[in-house]
């Protein structure tokens, strides 16, 4: 992988210094390793549901290549299946979306396909479309 934003790198780094000194200082202070929390410097302003929101915005586009194997069941079902499991490998970032909570909605019109996600269970996140 290839890091472009040299911006978010410099700033991950100083977390990683962070994190292990924070570790150091509870380990030898007889603390929890636990209790070390995670810095919200490395977040993206966006929660996962909005992450989940452009992953979506190419299933259009491969419900199109779907359409075009009606004929062929077997061609057609392997297509479905890559559709579903290709789609989350389209928006690769550098930062780490908020966990939403629980209950949280979004509603997104993506090249006229309307679609609702929810929230569904906090830890571990799930989340419906």
């Amino acid at each position: 992988m290839i890091f472009l934003r040299d911006d978010i790198v410099a700033i991950q780094r100083g977390v990683f210094n962070k994190l292990l000194k924070k570790i150091g200082h509870n380990l030898l202070t007889g603390q929890s390793v636990m209790n070390v929390s995670f810095p919200v410097c490395v977040f993206t302003n966006m929660t996962m549901l909005h992450r989940n929101a452009l992953e979506l915005r190419f299933i259009p586009i491969l419900l199109d290549e779907v359409q075009k194997t009606l004929d062929e069941p077997v061609d057609m079902m392997g297509r479905v299946v890559g559709l579903v499991a290709g789609f989350q490998c389209y928006n690769l970032e550098q930062t780490k979306p908020f966990n939403p909570i629980w209950g949280e909605t979004l509603n997104v019109d993506i090249e006229g396909l309307d679609f609702s996600l929810e929230q569904v269970m906090h830890h571990p996140p799930i989340s419906m479309f």
